[in-house]
């Protein structure tokens, strides 16, 4: 959802919460980012026949939203320029939005292992692979729960380039999916557990 897609019969259906919430950020942006993600979640918890206002949402110990009265939800909320993002499902998930724009190289050194770093070097188009991989890395961090608080650089993420992206890991047993998907000026990743049984690699 875009920022200019958000209209006032959208945000009158959130919660004092959210509005609290947003009215925190400084810059007008920000506080329209922090509604639509607000909206995505209400129009996702529909689905359940739920509604953002009427559910209690905690948050983890490390910041991560969710809903102590309803386990077999999981959600995560990404925003960024002009678009936020919201996924739903009954496993474990996480998801990144993020624009594309330039990128100082010191901080893909601070943050990516040496495998990703040598991807970057030979890529034809760093600034796009940066944030593919910057998106994998972090949806994987929020549907882990941690976010940022686990190094970037504590795993690796191989992006192929017909073929999506692979997530080599031993921060957790389960298996997970990576699925990317491009949006003009801009990249999303969406990490999800993969199911018990589940023969994906």
């Amino acid at each position: 959802m875009t920022v200019d897609a958000l209209t006032p019969e959208d945000v009158a259906v959130l919660s004092e919460t959210r509005l609290a919430y947003a009215a925190q950020y400084r810059f007008e942006k920000s506080r329209l980012l922090c509604l639509a993600a607000g909206v995505l979640l209400d129009r996702g918890l529909r689905q359940y026949g739920l509604r953002e206002r009427s559910v209690r949402i905690a948050r983890s110990i490390y910041g991560k939203p969710y809903l102590p009265d309803h386990p077999q939800i999981h959600f995560s909320l990404s925003h960024s320029g002009e678009r936020a993002l919201a996924v739903f499902s009954g496993r474990e998930i996480g998801c990144d939005v993020e624009c594309i724009r330039p990128v100082n190289p010191a901080v893909a050194e601070r943050c990516f292992t040496p495998e990703e770093l040598a991807m970057l070097r030979c890529s034809r188009q760093p600034e796009v692979d940066f944030f593919r991989l910057w998106t994998c890395k972090e949806s994987f961090l929020k549907a882990l729960g941690t976010g940022l608080q686990t190094p970037l650089g504590a795993f690796t993420v191989r992006l192929r380039q017909d073929a999506g992206a692979e997530l080599v890991q031993t921060l957790h047993p389960s298996r997970w999916t990576l699925t990317e998907f491009a949006r003009p000026g801009c990249r999303i990743a969406v990490c999800e557990e993969a199911a018990p049984n589940s023969k994906h690699p």
